[in-house]
């Protein structure tokens, strides 16, 4: 557990740097999970997670950028019989980090280290600055459906179950948005190959 200087330094950097760069970009959430929703009901999320190795020294966090498709998130949690409130970063098709210079890090390229109060600020700005210039943007341009499309069929769609390929994600969201010949030719191709029958059967009812 991180002292209590640094688990304060670090609340006040939330607070200071990185909640309000965050709701400026139109994202809405807590000291850890913030999510912008689409019209389409898909989620740009931004996860900020703390590190239990850093010990009493300090606290170590990482920024998990993700886009969760609201469709695919649908068909797993119906596949799996799961009922989750809200989707974690952990659901992303897309998932990245951000990067932490080298003298504010932890030792690890993805991790910042907050030991008391400058080093809370420093790491704050720079998390704040590379939330604005790289990581909202990335998340938002990747929020489109058509940008979820394109990573389904370039084979990039991440989070698919190692039983399933590519044409999975990519039927699940060609079918939010009703019957077409590309849909119709993957349901073909899935139900004559089989191992995909709870997936046919959802899309047959479409």
């Amino acid at each position: 557990m991180a002292s209590q200087v640094a688990d304060n330094a670090y609340k006040v950097m939330l607070r200071d740097h990185l909640r309000p760069v965050l709701k400026a970009g139109g994202f809405r959430g807590s000291t850890t999970t913030w999510r912008r929703e689409s019209e389409r009901g898909d989620w740009a999320i931004v996860n900020l997670q703390r590190s239990r190795l850093a010990g009493r020294d300090g606290v170590w966090f990482t920024i998990n950028l993700a886009v969760v498709a609201r469709p695919w998130w649908e068909w797993i949690n119906e596949y799996y019989r799961q009922r989750p409130a809200l989707p974690s970063a952990a659901s992303g098709y897309w998932r990245t980090r951000l990067d932490a210079p080298d003298d504010l890090s932890a030792g690890y390229r993805d991790w910042w280290a907050v030991h008391d109060t400058d080093s809370a600020h420093a790491c704050g700005r720079d998390a704040a600055e590379q939330l604005a210039r790289i990581g909202i943007p990335q998340v938002l341009s990747r929020l489109p459906r058509g940008a979820q499309l394109a990573s389904a069929r370039a084979g990039r769609f991440q989070g698919v179950p190692r039983l399933w390929d590519q044409r999975v994600p990519l039927a699940i969201l060609l079918a939010d948005d009703g019957p077409n010949p590309e849909l119709d030719r993957l349901v073909a191709a899935l139900e004559h190959e089989g191992g995909h029958e709870q997936l046919v059967a959802r899309l047959a009812n479409r």
